[in-house]
């Protein structure tokens, strides 16, 4: 795995924000299988407003450009669809299996290239378990980040950065917001035909 793969790693952690509440309908889109458990939130109306304010700069020109030169990358494009991603809430026991994102968004016809993900764990400590697991192509895990409040982690999605998240063990919910960012050519170490998340 290469550093440029994981953004080296940059985290940004804001302690002076304030936690954001987040309440779920049951309405809202849930995925519950073998490999992970979660509900999501995928339109932006639902949002709280601190959550919308900080989701509109994510989305923003001014972030988008410096996502671009931050990653080595050009003309990144969002999915304001949130298709698999968005606001996502995984409940006590969950856990998010090791696997390699899905390569390409059939309606917007473009190929995923950049993972943004901002937690929203207020008061969360190494007993409520829930670590983001990123390993390399070998299966040997790298890093592993505990998903405190206001911590942003961006990486590349490709073949070399599977990830996962290990088992939730304390009765809290695990919630972030989840955004990933395209371009309409397929970039390294992504493949050209289209396939949906490899599990590993």
């Amino acid at each position: 795995m290469k550093k440029m793969d994981m953004v080296e790693f940059r985290l940004v952690n804001d302690p002076t924000m304030p936690p954001i509440i987040i309440t779920m309908d049951e309405d809202d889109n849930k995925f519950y299988n073998e490999y992970t458990q979660k509900k999501e939130i995928n339109d932006s109306k639902f949002f709280s407003n601190d959550l919308n304010k900080v989701y509109k700069y994510l989305i923003s020109d001014l972030f988008i450009k410096k996502l671009e030169n931050l990653t080595n990358t050009k003309k990144l494009i969002i999915d304001s669809n949130m298709i698999g991603g968005g606001l996502t809430i995984s409940p006590p026991n969950s856990h998010l299996q090791k696997h390699t994102d899905f390569n390409f968004n059939s309606k917007l016809k473009l190929y995923r290239c950049v993972n943004v993900i901002l937690y929203l764990n207020y008061d969360w400590n190494e007993n409520d378990g829930g670590f983001l697991e990123l390993y390399d192509i070998s299966g040997n895990n790298n890093k592993k980040i505990l998903p405190t409040n206001n911590t942003l982690f961006i990486f590349k999605s490709n073949n070399n950065t599977p990830h996962g998240f290990t088992k939730i063990i304390s009765n809290k919910c695990r919630k972030s917001l989840n955004l990933w960012y395209y371009t309409d050519c397929s970039p390294e170490n992504v493949d050209t035909t289209p396939h949906k998340t490899k599990w590993i």
